[in-house]
Protein backbone atom coordinates (compact mmCIF):
# COMPACT_ATOMS: atom_id res chain seq x y z
CA UNK A 1 0.00 0.00 0.00
CA UNK A 2 2.71 2.68 0.91
CA UNK A 3 4.34 1.74 -2.92
CA UNK A 4 1.02 2.89 -4.16
CA UNK A 5 0.66 5.64 -2.10
CA UNK A 6 4.35 7.44 -3.24
CA UNK A 7 3.28 6.43 -6.79
CA UNK A 8 -0.02 7.92 -6.76
CA UNK A 9 0.57 11.29 -4.99
CA UNK A 10 3.87 11.48 -7.22
CA UNK A 11 1.19 10.92 -10.08
CA UNK A 12 -1.88 12.90 -8.65
CA UNK A 13 -0.62 15.47 -5.98
CA UNK A 14 -1.84 15.50 -2.70
CA UNK A 15 -5.21 14.25 -3.38
CA UNK A 16 -7.36 12.25 -0.57
CA UNK A 17 -6.47 8.55 -1.19
CA UNK A 18 -8.75 6.94 1.28
CA UNK A 19 -11.23 8.87 3.58
CA UNK A 20 -14.07 7.92 5.81
CA UNK A 21 -15.76 11.11 6.08
CA UNK A 22 -15.85 13.10 2.89
CA UNK A 23 -16.71 11.42 -0.70
CA UNK A 24 -16.37 14.57 -2.68
CA UNK A 25 -14.99 15.85 -5.83
CA UNK A 26 -11.58 15.08 -4.99
CA UNK A 27 -11.90 11.41 -4.31
CA UNK A 28 -12.55 8.57 -6.13
CA UNK A 29 -15.16 5.90 -5.08
CA UNK A 30 -15.48 2.52 -7.06
CA UNK A 31 -18.75 1.01 -5.78
CA UNK A 32 -18.88 -2.31 -7.35
CA UNK A 33 -21.96 -3.49 -5.64
CA UNK A 34 -24.91 -3.61 -8.58
CA UNK A 35 -24.54 -4.64 -12.18
CA UNK A 36 -24.96 -1.11 -13.36
CA UNK A 37 -21.50 0.54 -11.12
CA UNK A 38 -19.53 -2.84 -11.31
CA UNK A 39 -19.97 -1.70 -15.60
CA UNK A 40 -19.53 1.77 -15.43
CA UNK A 41 -16.33 1.79 -12.83
CA UNK A 42 -14.62 -1.15 -14.76
CA UNK A 43 -15.33 1.08 -17.63
CA UNK A 44 -13.16 3.87 -15.88
CA UNK A 45 -9.69 1.95 -16.67
CA UNK A 46 -10.25 2.57 -20.41
CA UNK A 47 -10.36 5.93 -19.18
CA UNK A 48 -6.82 8.47 -19.82
CA UNK A 49 -8.21 10.80 -17.19
CA UNK A 50 -6.96 11.01 -13.83
CA UNK A 51 -8.99 8.48 -12.28
CA UNK A 52 -8.26 5.96 -15.56
CA UNK A 53 -5.03 6.39 -14.24
CA UNK A 54 -5.34 5.75 -10.58
CA UNK A 55 -7.19 2.81 -11.04
CA UNK A 56 -4.81 1.22 -13.53
CA UNK A 57 -1.80 2.23 -10.84
CA UNK A 58 -3.98 0.65 -7.88
CA UNK A 59 -4.91 -3.19 -9.88
CA UNK A 60 -1.58 -2.81 -10.98
CA UNK A 61 -2.41 -3.19 -14.48
CA UNK A 62 1.11 -1.68 -16.54
CA UNK A 63 1.13 -1.22 -20.26
CA UNK A 64 2.06 -4.48 -21.25
CA UNK A 65 -0.93 -5.70 -19.92
CA UNK A 66 -3.22 -3.21 -21.01
CA UNK A 67 -2.29 -3.63 -24.69
CA UNK A 68 -2.14 -7.19 -24.62
CA UNK A 69 -4.07 -9.07 -27.99
CA UNK A 70 -3.06 -10.43 -31.45
CA UNK A 71 -1.79 -8.66 -34.29
CA UNK A 72 -5.04 -9.39 -36.31
CA UNK A 73 -7.19 -7.35 -33.32
CA UNK A 74 -7.80 -3.43 -33.81
CA UNK A 75 -7.86 -2.07 -30.71
CA UNK A 76 -8.03 1.65 -29.41
CA UNK A 77 -5.56 2.87 -27.18
CA UNK A 78 -7.55 3.18 -23.86
CA UNK A 79 -9.29 -0.51 -23.73
CA UNK A 80 -7.65 -2.97 -21.56
CA UNK A 81 -6.78 -6.53 -22.77
CA UNK A 82 -6.09 -8.56 -19.68
CA UNK A 83 -4.93 -12.28 -19.61
CA UNK A 84 -6.95 -12.47 -23.05
CA UNK A 85 -6.46 -14.90 -26.04
CA UNK A 86 -8.38 -13.27 -29.23
CA UNK A 87 -7.66 -13.50 -32.80
CA UNK A 88 -9.26 -11.22 -34.66
CA UNK A 89 -11.94 -8.14 -34.26
CA UNK A 90 -12.11 -4.37 -32.66
CA UNK A 91 -12.30 -3.40 -29.33
CA UNK A 92 -13.08 0.45 -28.50
CA UNK A 93 -13.43 1.95 -25.15
CA UNK A 94 -13.96 -1.76 -23.55
CA UNK A 95 -12.61 -3.52 -20.76
CA UNK A 96 -12.06 -7.27 -21.30
CA UNK A 97 -10.14 -9.51 -18.64
CA UNK A 98 -9.68 -13.46 -19.16
CA UNK A 99 -11.45 -13.55 -22.52
CA UNK A 100 -11.36 -16.58 -24.73
CA UNK A 101 -12.37 -15.82 -28.30
CA UNK A 102 -12.08 -16.25 -32.40
CA UNK A 103 -13.48 -13.45 -32.71
CA UNK A 104 -14.61 -9.87 -30.59
CA UNK A 105 -16.37 -7.06 -31.47
CA UNK A 106 -16.52 -4.91 -28.47
CA UNK A 107 -17.70 -1.02 -27.87
CA UNK A 108 -17.97 0.87 -24.73
CA UNK A 109 -18.28 -2.92 -22.84
CA UNK A 110 -16.66 -4.81 -20.26
CA UNK A 111 -16.35 -8.82 -20.70
CA UNK A 112 -14.96 -10.54 -17.74
CA UNK A 113 -14.63 -14.89 -17.35
CA UNK A 114 -15.93 -15.57 -20.91
CA UNK A 115 -15.01 -17.75 -24.01
CA UNK A 116 -16.82 -18.03 -27.02
CA UNK A 117 -16.30 -18.40 -30.75
CA UNK A 118 -17.52 -14.85 -31.57
CA UNK A 119 -18.45 -11.97 -29.49
CA UNK A 120 -20.47 -8.78 -30.72
CA UNK A 121 -21.48 -6.55 -28.09
CA UNK A 122 -21.87 -2.78 -27.45
CA UNK A 123 -22.76 -1.30 -23.93
CA UNK A 124 -22.99 -4.62 -22.20
CA UNK A 125 -21.25 -6.15 -19.34
CA UNK A 126 -20.74 -9.85 -20.00
CA UNK A 127 -19.65 -11.72 -16.78
CA UNK A 128 -18.55 -15.72 -16.89
CA UNK A 129 -20.69 -16.01 -20.00
CA UNK A 130 -20.38 -19.74 -21.15
CA UNK A 131 -22.26 -19.94 -25.00
CA UNK A 132 -24.34 -23.02 -23.94
CA UNK A 133 -25.76 -20.75 -20.63
CA UNK A 134 -25.55 -17.31 -22.29
CA UNK A 135 -29.40 -16.10 -23.35
CA UNK A 136 -27.83 -13.03 -25.80
CA UNK A 137 -29.75 -9.84 -25.14
CA UNK A 138 -30.45 -7.09 -27.65
CA UNK A 139 -27.11 -5.96 -27.62
CA UNK A 140 -25.55 -8.35 -27.71
CA UNK A 141 -24.62 -11.45 -29.89
CA UNK A 142 -22.44 -14.92 -29.19
CA UNK A 143 -21.96 -17.54 -31.17
CA UNK A 144 -21.09 -21.13 -29.89
CA UNK A 145 -17.45 -22.32 -30.21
Amino acid sequence: MLLFKEKFTYLHGEQNLFNIKNIGAQDYLWDYSLPKSYYQNMLKMASFDLEGQAMRLFYKIDSNQANSGSNRLIKDEGSCLINCNILSGKVQNSVLIDVEAATVEAQDSVIISSNSKMIKTHLSLLYKNKPSLFYPSSGSHIEQS
